[in-house]
């Protein structure tokens, strides 16, 4: 059975995938192109049932008890799900 975050990569990454195909269909080469590299980095950052992936940073000590959850998946699916007005450039 898939844990909720296994879930959430998975609907996040079908929904690059459809934003990938209307953007080539419309012909917007800059949007497939980013959808693309989302997905890129979706894939590169596949999660398990616990949230972690294997190349966002090990945290260690005592109160995370060697916690490493991806930071990848919860940015991909904030500016996924969010209204437009409310997404900004952040950095």
């Amino acid at each position: 059975m898939s844990g909720v975050y296994e879930l959430r990569h998975r609907v996040l990454r079908e929904r690059l995938e459809e934003v990938a195909m209307a953007a080539g269909q419309a012909h917007d080469e800059e949007y497939v192109r980013l959808a693309l590299c989302c997905l890129a980095l979706l894939e590169r950052h596949k999660v398990d049932d616990k949230g972690r992936c294997r190349r966002c940073p090990h945290v260690a000590g005592w109160w995370r008890l060697g916690s490493r959850r991806c930071s990848v998946v919860p940015v991909v699916g904030f500016y996924l799900e969010q209204p437009s007005r409310m997404v900004t450039a952040q950095g």
